[in-house]
């Protein structure tokens, strides 16, 4: 799912893109899922992480400082 933003990501952008668009096709779609995402900080505030707890939204682990070890990458297509 691509979508475009105009502007700078806020949290309030974000998570309006999570809960109308990925949210609903995730739960639709799948019994288990993760979410992964980087170290940006609309991504990562206290209020992001709020919204993921209280949507049981699990996320996979980012390690900080390694924007280059994305999980995604090492997985072989």
């Amino acid at each position: 799912m691509l979508r475009k933003i105009e502007g700078t990501l806020t949290f309030t952008k974000y998570c309006e893109l999570l809960e109308k668009d990925v949210l609903p096709t995730l739960k639709a779609n799948f019994e288990d899922y993760r979410l992964q995402q980087d170290n940006a900080r609309p991504h990562c505030s206290k209020s992001a992480m709020s919204f993921f707890e209280k949507n049981d939204v699990k996320l996979l682990e980012w390690p900080p400082f390694s924007p280059d070890l994305s999980p995604i990458e090492k997985i072989g297509v």
